[in-house]
């Protein structure tokens, strides 16, 4: 299973993978270590040595492939869009960047495709989890 962090960073968290109920939460061992995973509504908590990290589920392969809608992996101001709606996009090319405690992330086109629909703009303050755009092949 892959996780995705408020930076939008991707960890392969094994091989494993949590159920997929609407609530669900478990403790883990790892050698000495002890960390609780909980998921609810496509977020996964995970508490370790007191701390807690919130993360997305990251989609993979055919998912992500199939997914058309793209949602913001952190809370922030969005600072520029590229694209309009009706643009023809290649995987991988810069869509829009959002800016958080003074660092921006650029966030990509998941695959090949036409912009169908954008649903935030350059201003607009975003919450992690919202959509921002929607393409389809």
């Amino acid at each position: 299973m892959k996780l995705r962090d408020e930076r939008g960073r991707v960890y392969d968290v094994g091989e494993g993978d949590i159920p997929s109920h609407e609530a669900f939460g478990r403790w883990f061992r790892a050698g000495r270590h002890r960390f609780a995973l909980y998921r609810e509504k496509g977020r996964v908590y995970l508490f370790y040595r007191g701390m807690l990290k919130v993360f997305e589920r990251a989609l993979e392969g055919k998912d992500e492939e199939e997914s058309g809608t793209t949602a913001s992996p952190i809370t922030g101001r969005i600072t520029s869009v590229k694209v309009k709606e009706g643009d023809r996009v290649r995987k991988g090319q810069p869509i829009m960047t959002i800016e958080s405690m003074k660092m921006e992330t650029v966030i990509e086109a998941p695959h090949d495709g036409t912009i169908i629909r954008i649903y935030r703009f350059e201003g607009d303050l975003v919450n992690q989890g919202e959509k921002l755009f929607e393409i389809e092949e």
